[in-house]
C-alpha cells in the first residue's frame, strides 16, 4: 500500500543555490522537527562540511537565526540503521563481517552441490556478496534473475562456450544466494533486504516524517539511492514529505527522467539564483592558449597550491583563522579537491606541514597503510614462510612487540649478531629445523655452540614464539585460530611505539586491528565452524584489513582537503580541483567482475553512458562551487608514465567567466629542500634546524671545485692488494667509497652459497687437490690417470661440502662433479690440461704474494708494495712458468684486467732465486669457469710486450691513487646500475665527455 507522501524536486541552478536550499529546508529551533527529519548525504565528511556550512551562513548573517536545531545528518547505511533502531525490532542486523564470513560458508556449502566454473576464494566472495545486495536493489529477486540470464543464454549455449559458463555460473549464484537467505532465517539476522520488508509492514514505527534527499541514484553518486530505496521512500508508513535537491547539470544529464519514474506524482520547484557568486578562473600566465596549471607529478601540483597559498593566495581576513610563516591567513575557505584523496593526504602530510600551513581533512585513510597493519603481517609471514630466517629476525626487530624472556627484552644489537649467526649456519628455515639448530647436532659443534650461546636471549625467545605460533600450523576452526592471535598480539603488544600524536594513531590503529579480529573469529564461531589453514585464514584477514579504513585526528582550521563527493556540501571561497587526468576526472565506471555490461543493464544496473553523463553534470556544478577564486590543474607523469589530461578540461569554465592569470614563484621557500637548494633565503623563514642545514650546504663545494669532482689531495705511498687496482680502474669513486672511506654494502640473502662463498670453496677444493696429487700421484694429469684424478678430486669435494646444508651438497657437487647432463669444473680444467701437456717441475697453489716490486715502462720506473695471492703456478723444467687465476664466472674486461699481469711481473721478481735460477713467465690465463672458452691466455701475441703495456697502467693507476683522484668514472656506465654507493655518489656529471 502506498501511503499519501507529498513529493518535490527542488532544482538548483548550481551548487551555491542547492546549499541554501538545504539550509531552508531544515532550518528550524524546534527540535521536535529536527528529529523527524533526516538528510541524505554521500559520505559522513559530507555531514560535517554541511554543519561548517550552516556555521559559515550564520557568521556571513545569510541564516537570520544563531541557533538551529539540526536534523539527522546521515549517510544511505546509516539511514537504514537508524530505521531499524527506532523499528523496534530485536532481530540484529547482520555486520558486514558476519556477511563476508556467512557468504564464504554458502558458497562452500553450495559448491558441494553445483560446482562453479571458477575456485571459491574469498576476494571472490565478496563481489559475489556486492552482487547480491546490488541485484536486490535493483529490486530483482534471485528467482528473476535466474531466470532473465537463463533466457538470455539458452539461445546460444551450442555455439557459444562463454554463454555455457555463465549458465553454470549463474546456477551457482543463485544457489549462494539461497543458501545465504536461508542461513539467516536460521541464525535471526536482517539484512539491509529483508529490513525493507519490515518497514513497509503497516504496523511499523514511523522512522520519519520529513525526508531530504541531496544525492542521486547510483548513476550519479557512488554512495546514492538505488530502486529499492525509492520505492522504499514511496511506501514508508507515516513519511509525510519527500524533498529531492539537485542541480539543473545533473537533472539534465538523465537524472531528471529516472527520478519522475522512480517517484510518481513528483511536483517541480524551480530556485533561484539571484544570490550567487561568480568564481575567477586562476590559470598560469604567459600561456593564453591554457586556462589550467600543468605540472610533472601530484607532488609537484600539491607544491603548486602551497606556494601559491604562501605566496599571494591566502586572504587577508583574520576570520577564524591561523597564520603561515609568509604572514598570509588560512581560515578555512579554501579547498583542495580531488577524485581519489591518495596519495593526496601523504603528500599534504608532509607538505602543508613543513610549509607551515595549516589544514584540516574528513577523509579516512586505509589501515593497511598504519604501521600495525605491516606488524600484524610479520606474524603471519613467520608462521606462512616455515620460520624463514628473514621472518624471524623481522619479527624481532618489531617496534609493536615486546618480545621477553624471564622478564628481559632483546636488545636490537642482538637482534643482529642472531641473523649474522643464522645467516653464517646457513639455516634455511622450518620450526623443526630451528629447534634442531639451537638443541640438537648443530649445537654440539664447539664454534657453534659458542656463536648460539652469544645470542642466547634472542634464541630462547624465539624458540619461546615458535613454540606459542605452533597451534597456527594446524588445520584448525577459523575462530580458535583468530583467538590465539589476538590473545598473542595482546601479550606482546607494546606503547613506546612513537610519542605524541603519532604514538595515538598508533594505539588506535592496533586497538581497531585487535577489535576486527575478535569480531571475525566471533564471525567465524557463529557462521562457519569449518577446519581451515592458517594461511588461507591469513588472507581472509588481510583483505578485511585492506577493507578498512582510520579516520585521521580531527585538526581545527586551515586548507579543506575534501574529495568530489564531499566538496559541494562546503561554503569555499578559493577552490583547488587537483589530479584532472583522463582516468580520474570523470571517474571510470566500477567494472563488474561476474557479468558483462549488456546482462547488468537487463538486471537493471545503470548505464555506463548515465554514469559518464552524471560525472560530467557533476564536474561543472563544482566549477561554480567557490565564492571566489577557482584553479584547475593536471599533471604529466605518473609513477614515471605518461599520463593525459582529462578530456573534461576542454570546455571547463564558459567562455564568459573572468580569467585571471597568476604566476607561481617558484623561489617562495616551502620545504627546506627548498630552502637548501637557493643561494638565500628571506630571513626568518626557516625554523633553527633547517638554518643550520642551510649554512652546511652553503659551504659545500661548488661544480668548478676539484673536490666536488673527486679530486681529496695527495696521499702516501702504501701497501696495494693487487685487486685493489683493478677496483680503483673499475671506478675510482667505488674503489674510495669501499676502501678508503670504509663502508659495506649488506650482501643480498641467497637461498644457497653466495658467488664470494663459491668462490672460496673452489679455490680450497682446487689448492687441496693439486698439492695432494703434486706430492703423490704424479706432476701432470694425463689421459692415463684422469679417471684417478677425478676419484681423487670427489673424495676431497665430499670433505668440503659435508658441513653444507642439503640443498647446497647437491647443487656444489653436481657443479664440481658434474652431472649426466654435464660435465663438472673439474673434469672441464683435467681435460685442458691433459690437451696441453708440459714438463711440470714443481706446482705452487696459493702462491702469496707479498713484497716490493718493480714496474717499468718507457722512462718511467716505480717500485711499490704489493699484496696477493696467485692461484696456481707450474713451474716447467726450462725455468719458464705458466701462471694460472681460477674465475667462477667470466674473465674480467680488458678495461679493468690487471690482476693477471701485475701477478706475473711480480712472480718473476719474488722467484727470482727460487731453486737456484731465475725464472720467465711462459703463460698467463684466466681459467673462467662461466666462459665457454674456458682458457683465456693474457695475450695472443708476444706475452713480454703485453707486460711492459700493463706496467704502463700500472704506473698511471698508482699516480693516481697517489694523488687523490677519485672521480665517479665507471668502466661501464652499466656499473652504476649495480654500485652499492649510488647514495654517496655525486654521478650527474658521469658520461658528460
Amino acid at each position: 500500500m502506498i501511503t499519501p507522501c507529498r513529493t518535490r524536486l527542488l532544482r538548483a541552478p548550481s551548487l551555491q543555490s542547492f546549499q541554501r536550499a538545504i539550509v531552508g529546508l531544515i532550518k528550524t529551533t524546534d527540535p521536535w522537527t529536527a528529529g523527524a527529519t533526516a538528510v541524505l548525504l554521500p559520505t559522513r565528511a559530507a555531514a560535517e562540511q554541511l554543519r561548517r556550512t550552516l556555521e559559515d551562513l550564520i557568521a556571513d548573517s545569510i541564516v537570520e537565526t544563531s541557533v538551529l536545531a539540526l536534523p539527522s545528518l546521515l549517510t544511505r547505511t546509516e539511514w537504514y540503521s537508524v530505521m531499524h533502531q527506532r523499528l523496534g525490532d530485536t532481530t540484529p542486523l547482520i555486520s558486514p563481517v558476519e556477511r563476508q564470513v556467512c557468504a564464504l560458508a554458502a558458497a562452500r556449502q553450495a559448491a558441494r552441490v553445483v560446482p562453479p566454473p571458477f575456485e571459491v576464494r574469498l576476494g571472490l566472495v565478496s563481489q559475489i556478496i556486492d552482487f547480491y545486495d546490488q541485484l536486490r536493489r535493483c529490486q530483482c529477486s534471485v528467482d528473476s534473475f535466474e531466470s532473465l540470464v537463463k533466457s538470455e543464454l539458452e539461445p546460444t549455449l551450442d555455439l557459444d562456450r562463454g554463454a555455457r559458463r555463465l549458465l553454470r555460473q549463474t546456477t551457482f549464484l543463485a544457489a549462494t544466494f539461497r543458501v545465504y537467505q536461508k542461513r539467516l532465517s536460521e541464525l535471526n539476522r536482517l539484512d539491509e533486504h529483508k529490513l525493507r520488508q519490515l518497514l513497509t509492514l503497516p504496523d511499523a514505527a514511523t522512522p520519519f516524517s520529513h525526508v531530504v534527499i541531496t544525492i542521486g541514484d547510483q548513476a550519479v553518486h557512488s554512495s546514492g539511492l538505488w530502486p529499492a530505496d525509492f520505492d522504499l521512500l514511496a511506501r514508508l508508513p507515516g513519511l509525510k514529505q519527500v524533498d529531492v535537491l539537485a542541480t539543473d547539470a545533473v537533472l539534465e544529464a538523465g537524472f531528471n527522467d529516472r527520478l519522475t519514474q522512480m517517484l510518481p506524482g513528483l511536483t517541480v520547484e524551480h530556485l533561484d539564483d539571484a544570490d550567487d557568486q561568480q568564481p575567477v578562473l586562476m590559470a598560469p600566465s604567459g600561456d593564453d592558449d591554457r586556462d589550467y596549471f600543468k605540472w610533472r607529478d601530484r607532488e609537484e601540483e600539491l607544491l603548486g597550491v602551497v606556494r601559491f597559498l604562501k605566496g599571494t593566495g591566502c586572504s587577508e581576513r583574520p576570520k577564524l583563522s591561523s597564520h603561515n610563516r609568509s604572514g598570509k591567513v588560512i581560515d578555512g575557505r579554501e579547498a583542495v579537491v580531488f577524485q581519489r584523496p591518495l596519495p593526496y593526504l601523504y603528500l599534504a602530510g608532509q607538505l602543508f606541514e613543513q610549509a607551515a600551513i595549516p589544514f584540516e581533512t574528513r577523509d579516512a585513510l586505509p589501515l593497511a597503510a598504519e604501521p600495525y597493519a605491516a606488524a600484524i603481517d610479520l606474524v603471519i609471514d613467520c608462521v606462512t614462510s616455515g620460520y624463514s630466517r628473514s621472518s624471524m629476525v623481522s619479527l624481532l626487530r618489531s617496534p609493536h612487540f615486546a618480545f621477553e624472556y624471564e622478564g628481559k627484552r632483546v636488545e636490537p644489537l642482538e637482534v643482529e649478531r642472531f641473523d649474522q649467526v643464522l645467516r653464517a649456519m646457513r639455516y634455511s628455515g622450518g620450526r623443526e629445523e630451528f629447534v634442531r639448530l639451537v638443541t640438537g647436532s648443530w649445537k654440539e659443534r664447539d664454534e657453534r655452540k659458542s656463536a648460539l650461546e652469544g645470542v642466547g636471549q634472542a634464541v630462547r625467545v624465539m624458540a619461546k614464539i615458535a613454540d606459542e605460533l605452533y597451534e597456527f600450523e594446524r588445520v584448525t576452526p577459523a575462530a580458535q585460530l583468530l583467538d590465539r592471535l589476538a590473545t598473542f598480539l595482546e601479550r606482546y603488544k607494546t606503547a613506546d611505539v612513537l610519542t605524541g600524536q603519532r604514538m595515538e594513531r598508533a594505539l588506535q590503529a592496533r586497538a581497531t586491528i585487535i577489535r576486527g579480529i575478535r569480531e571475525l573469529s566471533d564471525a567465524y564461531r557463529q557462521f562457519d565452524a569449518e577446519p581451515v589453514e592458517f594461511r588461507e585464514l591469513a588472507s581472509s584477514l588481510r583483505r578485511w584489513i585492506e577493507s578498512q579504513t582510520l579516520l585521521p585526528k580531527n585538526q581545527d582550521g586551515g586548507v579543506q582537503l575534501v574529495d568530489s563527493e564531499t566538496a559541494p556540501y562546503g561554503r569555499f571561497r578559493q577552490l583547488f580541483i587537483l589530479g584532472m587526468v583522463d582516468g580520474e576526472w570523470p571517474a571510470p565506471p566500477s567494472r563488474n567482475v561476474l557479468y558483462p555490461p549488456m546482462l547488468l543493464a537487463l538486471l537493471g544496473w545503470p548505464r555506463e553512458r548515465d554514469l559518464i553523463r552524471s560525472s560530467r553534470a557533476r564536474f561543472t556544478d563544482l566549477t561554480s562551487l567557490p565564492l571566489e577564486r577557482l584553479w584547475l590543474s593536471t599533471f604529466s607523469l605518473e609513477d614515471d608514465a605518461v599520463v593525459v589530461p582529462s578530456s573534461l578540461l576542454e570546455n571547463a569554465v564558459p567562455g564568459d567567466q573572468e580569467v585571471v592569470r597568476v604566476e607561481v614563484d617558484p623561489h617562495v621557500v616551502v620545504i627546506p629542500d627548498d630552502a637548501l637548494a637557493l643561494a638565500s633565503v628571506p630571513e626568518g623563514t626557516l625554523d633553527t634546524q633547517p638554518e643550520r642545514w642551510l649554512h652546511l650546504r652553503q659551504q659545500r663545494s661548488d661544480e668548478s671545485s676539484q673536490i666536488f669532482h673527486g679530486i681529496v689531495g695527495s696521499r702516501p705511498s702504501g701497501s696495494y692488494s693487487v685487486k685493489s687496482l683493478e677496483q680503483y680502474l673499475e671506478c675510482p669513486f667505488k674503489y674510495f667509497a669501499g676502501t678508503l672511506l670504509d663502508l659495506r654494502d649488506e650482501a643480498p640473502e641467497q637461498p644457497i652459497l653466495t658467488p664470494r662463498e663459491r668462490g672460496l670453496l673452489l679455490h680450497r677444493v682446487f689448492e687441496t687437490f693439486y698439492r695432494d696429487w703434486h706430492n703423490t700421484a704424479g706432476k701432470s694429469v694425463t689421459l692415463a690417470n684422469l679417471d684417478q684424478a677425478l676419484t681423487r678430486f670427489g673424495r676431497i669435494v665430499e670433505l668440503a661440502i659435508q658441513d653444507l646444508q642439503p640443498t647446497e651438497r647437491t647443487v656444489m657437487a653436481a657443479w664440481l662433479l658434474g652431472s649426466a647432463a654435464a660435465p663438472g669444473l673439474a673434469e672441464r680444467l683435467f681435460l685442458l690440461e691433459v690437451l696441453r701437456p708440459a714438463d711440470v717441475i714443481e706446482r705452487l697453489v696459493e702462491f702469496r704474494i707479498d713484497g716490493s716490486f718493480v714496474f717499468t715502462e718507457g722512462g718511467r720506473c716505480r717500485k711499490v708494495r704489493l699484496r696477493g695471492v696467485v692461484d696456481r703456478i707450474d713451474l716447467f723444467s726450462d725455468g719458464t712458468f705458466r701462471l694460472i687465476d681460477y674465475k667462477t664466472n667470466k674473465s674480467p674486461g680488458r678495461k679493468v684486467a690487471l690482476q693477471l699481469p701485475v701477478y706475473t711481473r711480480c712472480v718473476e721478481q719474488q722467484l727470482d732465486g727460487h731453486r737456484g735460477r731465475s725464472w720467465q713467465a711462459a703463460e698467463a690465463a684466466y681459467v673462467a669457469f662461466g666462459d665457454e672458452r674456458l682458457y683465456i691466455p693474457l695475450a695472443r701475441s708476444e706475452l713480454s710486450r703485453e707486460l711492459s703495456k700493463s706496467d704502463g697502467r700500472v704506473i698511471e693507476t698508482l699516480d693516481e691513487l697517489e694523488n687523490g683522484v677519485y672521480p665517479p668514472r665507471p668502466a661501464e656506465l652499466y656499473h652504476c646500475r649495480i654500485c652499492p654507493f649510488p647514495t654517496v655518489c655525486r654521478k650527474d656529471y658521469v658520461g658528460d665527455e
